[in-house]
Formats: structure tokens, sequence, C-alpha cells
């Protein structure tokens, strides 16, 4: 979710936190867990809500631990390179995350998953909770969002330069006005783009449909007809007993 951003002077802004940008982050929270909300409806009943309240934990979790991340980031990466104010390092993570971080978190979870035979979404065994199912896949998603994380930022450190100059370009509009670079990227760019970000991940991060039957129920196969019945019954019609051999004449 997108950081609150004070702008400093005219054409420079510094991640700063208060109670305003408190605020701003709620709504933020509020109009993409909204955006999970309208994904479930549509799918229809292939997802019961237990299931949609579980997956979509999993991705607020996340999120908040890449908040964290992007914000340390955003003063860490200003300080380091000459280029750039943290508002426009702030925008440049955020997206760079929801974009090209969005494709990696998924090759990087379906390794991940595949090496650890963890069947993502599956949390029920025989009707019962397994928090150890859970955790485990809460865990896993943490290690893929870090290890995205730093990938995003040796590719910023590789190519610093060109990256800085695509959002200095998108950002220079508003440089005359604070007011409206701070609306830019603090509120436009993060509900839009963490918006996509959320609705992406929800398609991997949630049980294969395929493992589904309508109603949200495991596919189960079917035990063959008639083998829970005492009596086996007979297809078709039933043959008459052969005729006995004719007996011999005995005048004969």
């Amino acid at each position: 979710v997108g950081q609150p951003l004070v702008p400093i002077g005219m054409a420079e802004c510094t991640v700063m936190p208060g109670l305003a940008g408190i605020a701003v982050q709620a709504l933020l929270f509020m109009c993409c867990a909204a955006v999970l909300v309208c994904k479930k409806r549509r799918e229809g009943a292939g997802r019961t809500w237990k299931e949609f309240g579980l997956d979509s934990s999993k991705q607020l979790v996340g999120a908040a631990w890449l908040h964290g991340l992007n914000m340390a980031c955003a003063t860490l990466l200003h300080r380091a390179q000459s280029e750039g104010d943290e508002c426009e390092w702030y925008w440049l993570n955020i997206m760079l995350d929801d974009t090209l971080g969005v494709a990696v978190e998924y090759l990087l979870h379906r390794a991940v998953s595949c090496a650890l035979r963890i069947d993502t979404g599956e949390y029920w065994l025989h009707g019962r909770f397994r928090w150890q199912s859970y955790i485990k896949q809460l865990m896993v998603w943490l290690f893929v969002v870090t290890a995205m994380k730093l990938c995003m930022v040796v590719l910023m450190l590789l190519f610093c330069e060109q990256f800085m100059g695509c959002a200095s370009f998108v950002l220079r509009p508003f440089l005359s006005k604070p007011w409206l670079k701070l609306l830019v990227v603090m509120i436009s760019t993060p509900l839009i783009m963490n918006s996509l970000q959320f609705w992406l991940q929800d398609k991997f991060l949630k049980k294969d449909s395929s493992k589904r039957r309508a109603g949200g129920e495991p596919l189960v196969p079917s035990p063959p007809s008639g083998s829970s019945g005492a009596s086996v019954q007979h297809e078709g019609p039933l043959e008459a007993p052969p005729a006995p051999p004719p007996r011999a004449d005995p005048a004969g």
C-alpha cells in the first residue's frame, strides 16, 4: 500500500508517517480489500468465503510487510543515490513491485511450492482446519515477497539512471504543485497499481479451480455404483438354465 508523503520545498518530498498518512493508508487498505471482494463475487460459488478470507489474509500480511520494505528502501536509496527524492524512489518501487515484481512472485511461488510440495489454498484435511498448512503457506509467501523485493532493489541499483529518468519524466508535470505530486505518488498510483497487484496475486494464491466442485467442495472420486450395496444387481434379462440332456430309451 502506498506510503504517506509530505512535500519538502517545491520539487522534493520525503517519506514521513503521520496521522493524515495513517488515514490515507486505511482508505487505500479498504479500497484494495473491496477489489478482492469484487473479484470473489465475480467468481461465483467456486470458493467459500472462509477460503477467500484465508487467501486474502496472506495477501494483506504480505502487503503490510512489503509496505515496510518499500518505506525503508525509498529512504535508503535516496540517501545512497544522488538522483531523485524519496517521492520518486517510492513511486519507482511501487511501479516495479506491481508489474515486473508480480511476475517474479508468480515464478518464485510456483518454484518454492513445488519444491516443498505445498498445495496452495489447501487448509482443511478431512473437514478439519490445519493451522500448520496455513502458517507454512504464509511463511512461503513472505519469503517470496522478500526475495522479490531484493530482486527489484538490485535491478534499481543496476539501472538507477534509466529508472530515475523515467520517474522524473512521469512526475515532472507535478513539480510546480507539490500537493499534486503528493496526490499522484501517495494516492493515485498506489490505489491503481496495488488494486492490480492484489487481483493478479489472488489468481495464484488461491486453490486451483480444477480441484473444486461447484459450491467449493473438493473433487473426490465417486465410488463405483453397486459397491456399497449388499447384493450385486445383474444388468439385462436373466438367461434360462440350460435344458437337461435327453434320456436314453431303455428299450432301444
